[in-house]
């Protein structure tokens, strides 16, 4: 910490945390959103009031009670109950999205009026967009967010939604010369990037306000009493390497590029059992595809199962594969450095960045699909004929979640920006990664 700051100065600062999905016990980015809170909270240092959405107060509450944390002020903001039958689609969503900011400005204002923050910290959503924080009276802190990164060239048969995907993408590169965005970025004091694949769509003039930081993970939190020992014995039958794979089942998370790799692997003669969670738009393209390739007695699809049964499935596996294309975090990948797994992991934005000190074997992307499909199922071979380098990668990745992406050095990092910004000591051209040496 800063050392001429005093813990009754730290004790005094006022901050306001505007969480739109935040959540306590959830999973992706509400259950995200309630650790970075509670972390904060335990702290018992700060002065805290968090904006969200109404039908979070409650379980926030709840969960504070359980903290002995009452002292905190949670602040429900939505329109009418009666007018939100409509917010049910992707682009609805969106829009709700932007009334709930421009609402919550004007709530903002007027707790900010009484209470007189000295830190307004935006984290959630994580997607890069305008939003409320950067306009109000206080220093302002947005992020991590992320969401800028587009698909690299070359997948548009992976992908499989080209007029989805070409709106997406067209819309990131609207908003590099939007002028409310280059207003919402002018106006912000820090802007903590996910990766840095995010950072191409900064305006150079503002980048010396962005950090490169990921979120944190709690290494216990995610350990179970099942740890992996670099076998297979633990599959079903021996020598049948135990794959998974988690996630929504659509083009840009990458399902089609493991399949067509697990061709070539069942091809060299490999026994493997890969095992899918989670659900989407493309589920029938897959299973038609496994169909298609001869895997229908080597693939499972679980569908969305609870949290317990996809532990169950993440601590038996032997591998855990990550093909997204255009991920700004990936904490599925933390949640396997934490047991310890080995990974094969696609090598761009958040996850490549997550994974280049090591833990995984990485796919390229610069030389397009085929090349990123006989490289998976290299990688995939390999793992499964080598026991010790299973075993190796698993423990590379546990001490990389150890000692890089460790929630305690997040928020750390996280506690040292509120002081700066504060005590106007902020820093300048941090465009860097904040991470310890591993």
């Amino acid at each position: 910490m800063i050392g001429k700051n005093n813990s009754n100065e730290r004790a005094s600062l006022k901050v306001l945390i505007s969480a739109y999905s935040c959540k306590p016990g959830e999973v992706s980015e509400p259950g995200v959103a309630w650790k970075q809170v509670e972390a904060l909270v335990l702290k018992s240092i700060y002065d805290i009031t968090i904006i969200t959405r109404k039908k979070n107060v409650e379980p926030i509450r709840g969960a504070l009670q359980a903290l002995d944390c009452m002292s905190v002020e949670v602040v429900g903001v939505d329109l009418p109950t009666s007018l939100l039958f409509w917010k049910k689609g992707h682009l609805s969503m969106h829009i709700y999205y932007y009334i709930w900011q421009l609402q919550a400005y004007f709530v903002a204002r007027k707790l900010d009026s009484k209470k007189n923050y000295d830190i307004a910290h935006h984290i959630s959503f994580m997607t890069l967009r305008t939003n409320m924080v950067p306009f109000l009276r206080p220093k302002s802190i947005v992020g991590p967010v992320g969401g800028a990164q587009i698909p690299p060239p070359g997948y548009k048969k992976v992908l499989r939604h080209p007029i989805k995907e070409g709106l997406r993408t067209a819309s990131i590169f609207m908003m590099r010369i939007s002028p409310i965005f280059r207003t919402f970025i002018s106006k912000v004091d820090v802007l903590l990037l996910a990766n840095q694949e995010n950072l191409w769509v900064i305006p150079e003039s503002y980048r010396d306000k962005c950090h490169i930081r990921q979120l944190g993970w709690n290494l216990q939190e995610s350990e179970t009493e099942t740890e992996y020992s670099g076998s297979v014995e633990d599959s079903s039958e021996a020598n049948v390497l135990k794959i998974y794979w988690g996630g929504r089942l659509i083009g840009w998370k990458g399902l089609e590029l493991l399949l067509m790799s697990l061709k070539k692997v069942n091809d060299f003669g490999v026994l493997f059992q890969l095992d899918v969670s989670g659900k989407g738009p493309d589920e029938k393209h897959y299973h038609s595809l496994v169909k298609e390739l001869g895997l229908d007695d080597k693939v499972m699809f679980h569908g969305w199962i609870e949290n317990k049964k996809v532990l169950e499935l993440q601590n038996s596996s032997d591998i855990y594969v990550f093909t997204s294309l255009h991920e700004t975090t990936g904490t599925a990948l933390f949640e396997m450095m934490a047991i310890g797994k080995p990974m094969i992991v696609v090598d761009y934005a958040g996850p490549g960045e997550i994974v280049s000190k090591g833990g995984a074997l990485r796919v390229s992307v610069g030389l397009g699909l085929d090349n990123s499909i006989e490289e998976c199922a290299r990688h995939i071979t390999a793992l499964a004929n080598n026991a010790d380098m299973r075993a190796r990668l698993g423990e590379e990745a546990k001490e990389q979640l150890r000692t890089i992406y460790s929630w305690d050095a997040y928020i750390s990092f996280i506690e040292n920006l509120y002081e700066k910004l504060a005590f106007g000591l902020q820093d300048k051209n941090v465009t860097t990664k904040e991470y310890p040496d591993a």
